[in-house]
């Protein structure tokens, strides 16, 4: 500005003195006080200008410390804020650990309920799984066996309670509520002298009942109660993560669910698991009551002499890259049985609303007890994943030592391939050698991104079978060729789609073969 001014000065000053000698009227007198008196000016001006600029930095450093005040306020307030929250976070993290009655809720894949010191922790879940099947055999079949009829059923309906005290101990507790569930036995028959007693209106069967030891042996994990008996993969694997809504005919020979003692635990960085039991057999019909009478395993009762199980498990890792995007697993299960009841052997095709197609019938003596002294079994496992691609096959050996006949042997297994349409792999739990819960890219639904999910989409075929027939028992062989859709909405809901095409072979009744065609759907919920 005060540029401007002095070329103003300027300016004006040379038009005047041109007026002046242009004019010659002007005194030189006048022109000396016309440019004092804008001189004059001129200096008021730039006082002016000064005390403006002056006032203008005074005001813009009093507004600046203003806002400096007011940041530093509310800082101070921001940080008295944080500490009256951490001093309230304190006394309440204070009086929840002296409060050791109280619990919280929450949820997490579960619903889980804890105490305020977590001493005590449990897992609520449930798991229900209802059928529909299309059943169709050829007249050669209804003669061999019976007439086949469609159907629906609740396959299971189980509560699952499970938790740990004092972070020590893990417990669990499994009711089924399917009355389905229930009467599903391997061994059907009942020994000469008894009577069979009938399972209509049982509603509840104990599953699992057992606690384990997690920290306090060494290198092992104890478990004591009633469970399964680690033979082979289907028998273990939780059901809502098998591929087919059943298990390969092979699994007529598992133990299954009973009384015992068993460490387990996976070893070299959890490429091996090793698993060693002792059991005691509940399944029918070796839980005899006094009254002789066939209780069966629905509460794990049983009353008799003898009739243990020892039984073993390994199971190996030699490839697992890729958090188990790419694995082989090998396994290999072993048991021993002592049976104080007749052994009978009783399969139906993968279609639980079918019937029994092949049956041993009890293996007994003249005198109508068994004459079984001993029961060997052994089963090889393997298992393969490469990203989507999936194998999985298992075969299962038996061998019935009979007093004074000849000894039988008997098999049964299946083949798997498997492929995942959406890309997923198949889970897998290093820590147990068994399957985990498959996790879809996207459950079914709409996401923030616009784009919805529709879950993941899995395709599988099984072959599998079973061989009933060895010297002179003649329980037959049936073949079955399972196709398999699966539609998993999210981890813990799905729908399957399965279709089986059951060959029976050299059946105990004429005519001695037949054939069954099978649709089934399941719709099935867990967590």
């Amino acid at each position: 500005m005060r540029r401007r001014l002095a070329a103003g000065v300027v300016a004006l000053t040379a038009v005047l003195a041109l007026s002046g000698a242009a004019a010659h009227a002007q005194d030189q007198d006048n022109t000396k006080a016309e440019m004092e008196k804008y001189k004059q000016r001129m200096d008021e001006m730039e006082k002016k200008l000064d005390q403006l600029e002056a006032e203008k930095a005074q005001k813009a450093a009093t507004e600046s410390e203003a806002e400096r005040a007011k940041e530093r306020q509310r800082m101070e307030a921001l940080e008295k804020k944080i500490e009256d929250l951490q001093a309230g976070q304190k006394t309440y993290q204070e009086e929840k650990s002296q409060d050791v009655h109280g619990f919280r809720g929450y949820w997490k894949d579960h619903l889980y309920l804890e105490t305020n010191d977590k001493n005590i922790v449990l897992g609520i879940g449930a798991r229900f799984n209802l059928d529909a099947a299309s059943i169709n055999g050829n007249h050669n079949l209804d003669e061999a066996v019976s007439k086949q009829l469609d159907g629906t059923e609740v396959r299971r309906f189980r509560l699952h309670l499970y938790g740990t005290f004092y972070d020590d101990i893990f417990f669990k507790l499994q009711p089924d509520f399917s009355v389905q569930s229930s009467t599903e036995q391997k061994t059907t028959s009942v020994p000469a002298g008894f009577t069979s007693t009938p399972n209509q209106g049982v509603t509840v069967a104990l599953k699992d009942a057992y606690i384990a030891d997690l920290h306090d042996i060494p290198y092992a994990t104890l478990r004591i109660g009633h469970y399964q008996e680690p033979f082979n993969l289907e028998e273990i694997d939780n059901d809502q993560d098998y591929t087919f809504m059943e298990r390969g005919l092979n699994d007529a020979f598992a133990p299954s669910y009973q009384v015992g003692i068993m460490a387990y635990h996976p070893i070299f960085d959890q490429r091996m698991t090793w698993w060693a039991g002792f059991f005691r057999a509940t399944d029918n019909p070796e839980a005899l009551q006094d009254n002789g009478t066939v209780a069966g395993s629905s509460f794990a009762y049983s009353q008799f002499d003898g009739g243990y199980d020892a039984v073993a498990r390994v199971t190996g890792l030699p490839v697992y890259e890729d958090n188990g995007n790419e694995l082989i697993h090998l396994g290999f299960s072993a048991a021993v049985r002592d049976p104080k009841t007749p052994v009978d052997y009783a399969a139906r095709p993968e279609m639980h609303l079918a019937s029994n197609f092949v049956n041993t019938g009890p293996l007994v003596n003249k005198f109508g007890s068994s004459d079984a002294s001993q029961v060997e079994l052994e089963n090889g496992e393997f298992r393969a994943i490469y990203g989507p691609y999936a194998v999985l096959s298992e075969v299962t050996a038996v061998e019935v030592n009979r007093t004074g006949r000849g000894d039988c042997c008997f098999n049964g297994g299946y083949v798997t391939a498997s492929y995942m349409i959406t890309g997923e792999h198949l889970g897998y739990d290093r820590t147990t050698g068994y399957d985990d819960r498959l996790i879809p890219f996207r459950n079914i639904g709409s996401y923030k991104d616009g784009k919805r999910g529709w879950g993941a989409w899995q395709l599988a075929a099984r072959f599998s079978w079973i061989d009933l027939n060895s010297n002179s028992v003649r329980g037959g062989r049936l073949e079955d060729e399972t196709l398999g859709l699966n539609w998993f909405l999210g981890p813990n809901i799905r729908l399957m789609f399965n279709y089986v095409l059951a060959n029976l072979n050299d059946a105990p009744t004429k005519p001695h073969n037949g054939v069954c065609n099978m649709f089934g759907m399941r719709l099935g919920i867990d967590f």
